[in-house]
């Protein structure tokens, strides 16, 4: 159970600080560390989570020293960091010891994370940080007299993930107050570029639904993404969170287990015209 806090968090962009848990850590292995984290674009501080492999679970105990000094490195420029340690207590009262550092990392640079021991064995994962793509909106489709759908065109991107589009919307009625309705897409990989082909009117009767007995004005949509390097690629090209659960499926560390990749969130906001708002049902003011 554990071990699908992994990547589902790392998943969410929360990377493990974020979660009710800990990892499940690995025991009697000759690979000194486990790390899970990302480095992000638009983030002023970067995490890892590092878990030392040990010879016995029972060995495991947040008052200990963590063995392991955490370095980054541009390979690009040559700039090299040292981290800084933090212990996090998780709601379950599990642990775990993240490394942080101040900065940001930048577009089309390739960093290198090395996990050392004082013995000097070492763990070591890259990765190439992704431009930020830019949505583009095409064209509503009409089909027939109330079916529309619109594309959003993500350029540039390697692959897309946590795909998120959020209606803005508020009840006819005198000062209702706006609400934020959620429904969860998935990109499809179009050339170079990935695509969300958004069906409008299928997501009306969602928002439509928490507004029970009343017209609804729509405000806005909002579409977030997170725009990851190609090291995101699961077995198959699908993200199975019971299959990524399971450790060295996604994993690019060398000598250690987990996963350090690279995103960046973006995000993008239009409104449809009034014919268009017209045609899926809701109300024009």
């Amino acid at each position: 159970m554990m071990r699908q806090f992994i990547f589902g968090c790392l998943f969410l962009v929360l990377v493990l600080v974020g979660c009710e848990t800990a990892i499940t850590p690995i025991v009697g292995t000759p690979q000194p560390y486990t790390m899970f984290g990302y480095l992000g674009a638009e983030r002023d501080t970067q995490r890892v989570h590092v878990i030392p492999v040990r010879d016995q679970l029972d060995l495991l105990d947040p008052s200990m020293p963590i063995d392991a000094t955490v370095m980054s490195t541009n390979v690009n420029s040559g700039d090299e960091r040292q981290w800084n340690d933090s212990l996090v207590f998780f709601d379950d009262g599990s642990w775990a010891h993240v490394f942080w550092s101040e900065f940001r990392a930048i577009p089309l640079d390739t960093y290198r994370i090395d996990v050392r021991r004082a013995d000097g064995a070492t763990s070591t994962a890259s990765t190439k940080i992704p431009l930020a793509p830019t949505g583009i909106t095409e064209d509503p489709t009409i089909l027939g007299t109330r079916l529309v759908q619109q594309r959003v065109r993500w350029t540039p991107a390697t692959r897309l993930v946590d795909v998120l589009v959020e209606y803005d919307a508020r009840a006819v009625i005198p000062g209702s107050p706006a609400r934020i309705v959620e429904v969860p897409y998935s990109a499809v990989q179009l050339g170079d570029d990935w695509v969300v082909d958004v069906n409008l009117s299928g997501d009306f009767n969602v928002v439509t639904a928490s507004f029970p007995g009343s017209p609804v004005i729509l405000n806005e949509i909002r579409m977030s993404v997170f725009s990851v390097d190609e090291a995101w690629v699961p077995p198959g090209g699908i993200f199975d969170f019971e299959l990524l659960s399971e450790p060295g499926t996604l994993d690019n560390v060398e000598n250690g287990f987990g996963f350090v990749g690279a995103g960046v969130r973006e995000s993008l906001t239009w409104l449809p015209d009034s014919t268009v708002l017209s045609t899926i049902g809701y109300t024009v003011p």
